[in-house]
């Protein structure tokens, strides 16, 4: 299993973290700690082996448990 790259791991936090943000903004419920976790939080939670796939979220809305999002990291060229 290959590991990923400094840049790589640092772009891949930024963006979760952002997703959280933007999915809070929005309405879904996200946890506090999802929003504040640190880079080395992150690193701990899925390692520098990680795959995108690791990195999916599932969300509920706050006001509606049955409207939910999917969000996911795809592998590959944008």
């Amino acid at each position: 299993m290959s590991t990923l790259l400094e840049d790589e791991l640092m772009i891949l936090y930024k963006v979760r973290k952002t997703m959280m943000e933007m999915l809070n903004d929005r309405g879904y419920l996200v946890e506090e700690f999802e929003i504040k976790m640190s880079k080395q939080e992150f690193l701990q939670k899925y390692g520098v082996s990680m795959k995108r796939g690791d990195l999916e979220i599932l969300k509920a809305k706050r006001n509606n448990d049955k409207k939910k999002i999917y969000v996911f990291f795809p592998e590959g060229a944008k």
